[in-house]
Order: C-alpha cells, then structure tokens, then sequence
C-alpha cells in the first residue's frame, strides 16, 4: 500500500483506537479493546496519524530493506514488511487451522470486531501498545505505538479523558504520544522500530526468519579459517530457527567478531580458538583445517566462546563480557 492510499483511507474514514496489552498469565497473548470515542477527538488522532505520513513522504526519509543488521531511526529511516513474508504462528484449538498471523496482525484486521473497553478496565490494566485504526472501502491501516498511554505526561501528546467517552482535556485518563512505531496495512507492515516490531510480534520468529542471512554474516566474518562443519552448520541453524533467543545473539555475532579484530589488533584465528577451548572445555572442537564442530547441545558454548562469555575476554582487550554464561530461552 502506497503512501497516497493511506493517505485517502486516513482522510475519508473515522479513527478507532485500540488499547492493547499482554496477558499475565496462561498464554500471555496480546488482547485488546477498543475505546469509545468522542468526535471531538477525531481530528487530533487524524492529525497524528497525517503527521507521520508526511514524515515518511518527506526529501531526506529514506527506505532500508529488512535485513540481517537492519536499524531503522524513526527520523530518517523506515522498513517496509510484505505481510506473507512474516512467520507465522501455530493456531490454537479455537482458531482452527495450522498457521495464522502474528496476534497484533491479526487484531488489526479485526479492529472494528473488538470489543468495547469501559473505564474501569483500563485502570485495572497494564497497557502496553495504543493504535490508531482506520478502515475504508475494505482497506486499512493501523498506526501502532507500544507503549503504556498511562504513563506521566510529556510535552506534545493527545490528553485523554472518559467523561464518558474518551474526549481531550487537561487531567486525563490517557496520554498518546504523537509517535508510532509501526504501520499495519492490508499488504505491509512499515516499520519505524525493530526493538518495538520484534516486541509487538514475539509470538511468531521475526528473528528467525532472517537466520540464513545472519548465518552467512557470521561465516564471512570467521573466514575460511575457521569454517563451520556441516553438522554444526546444521545444528547452529535449527536451534536458531527454533529459538528467538539464539537467532538474535547470531544476528549479533558479526559485530562481534569485528570488535575482538579492533580490541585485539589480530584477526581470529583456530590456534587462539585452540587455546580457549582447551582452557574452558566447551562442547566445541576444532576438526582438521580448524574447523569448528559441535552438536545443538553445543551451540550456547558456540556463543559464549565468540562473545567472550566466561571468566575474562579471551579474545578482546578491553572490552570485559559478563562473567556467567547465561542459557538460551526458548
């Protein structure tokens, strides 16, 4: 969805907003409502959501693709999602079939659907994200923002108060920032935060997806040296796949690698790995051409070896890594 699109569904339809937040317990999914607006504050919400269009479209933003060590700085910069390029996730019972999108996708497309949210349940709810939905002709856009609208005040916001629909005044019930961090449309997802992007879909491997591509990084930066065995290769990829945890330490590894080389002012090579594995004893060995082989049992040592995760940093000089190895979470 082209920005002019958005920009005519924002500017012929009525906002809804949505207030969202996370299940303490049981299956902590993402649940929300929404909010029963005053018309009074329609043109506020609009006039965000018109704001960041404008951004975007202005001389200087640019598009990154969504790659390996992508950052986007919601001032400059933005990544644009296909919507069948992200995982997706097992169904639960009452859901159906095998896979459906990412919960926050999925409450979206929804938006009209949800339920109403009455006052007192805000105040007994810890809010994580707030959106801006607008739905047009069957098309739509959601300006999402993660963060908690009953936070203090700052300077630049949307006050909110329920008297008793949510209409704008000085003591409010709700803050909204004039800040998203992603834009959810029929086709796309437009990011403006991966920390926010990443949070917002942890139930499906956004990490992961990328895991091929993190992988290549990491064995460029190794160099033929010190290759991977195929086995490891193997093990390294599907515990990656399977566990967020595992796919970000290996996004990070690249960069890591690179500071041992500026810290040390020598490339890595298979006789200090040598040393180091003999000194810790991880379940990691050193094959024929100082290779490294290991198991999935054997990718956490894999991590904490190239990190410098044990008593000292064995690899760089300056830089000292946390003392305890830390497992994978899954």
């Amino acid at each position: 969805m082209h920005f002019d699109e958005i920009w005519r569904i924002i500017e012929g339809s009525d906002p809804n907003l949505l207030l969202g937040w996370r299940e303490a317990s049981g299956s902590k999914e993402l649940q929300a409502r929404r909010a029963v607006l005053d018309s009074k504050t329609f043109e506020d919400l609009v006039g965000v959501c018109r704001g960041i269009v404008g951004q975007m479209c202005s001389p200087g933003y640019e598009e990154i693709p969504y790659h390996a060590h992508w950052h986007v700085d919601r001032e400059r910069t933005y990544s644009r999602i296909a919507l069948d390029e992200i995982p997706q996730r097992p169904a639960t019972e009452e859901e159906g079939s095998e896979l459906v999108p990412s919960r926050l996708l999925g409450l979206m497309e929804n938006a009209n659907d949800l339920s109403l949210l009455a006052k007192q349940d805000i105040e007994k709810t810890n809010l994580l994200f707030f959106a801006i939905t607008f739905r047009r002709r069957g098309r739509r856009v959601a300006f999402v923002r993660k963060t908690d609208p009953k936070r203090a005040l700052k300077k630049g916001l949307i006050q909110l108060r329920f008297v008793p629909k949510l209409t704008t005044v000085r003591n409010p019930d709700l803050v909204l920032e004039e800040v998203v961090d992603l834009i959810v449309t029929n086709d796309e997802v437009y990011v403006l935060s991966s920390q926010a992007y990443e949070q917002l879909l942890s139930d499906v491997p956004v990490a992961a997806h990328e895991v091929p591509i993190y992988l290549a990084s990491v064995e460029r930066e190794l160099g033929a040296g010190i290759p991977l065995a195929a086995d490891s290769r193997t093990a390294l990829e599907k515990v990656c796949q399977s566990r967020p945890s595992a796919a970000k330490r290996l996004r990070e590894l690249p960069n890591r690698l690179q500071k041992i080389q500026l810290d040390s002012g020598e490339k890595l090579d298979a006789a200090k790995l040598e040393k180091i594995i003999k000194r810790h004893k991880p379940q990691i060995s050193l094959v024929d051409g100082g290779g490294l082989a290991f198991g999935e049992d054997g990718v956490n040592d894999f991590f904490d070896l190239l990190e410098g995760r044990w008593f000292t940093d064995d690899l760089g000089r300056r830089e000292k890594r946390r003392a305890l190895k830390y497992n994978l979470r899954p």
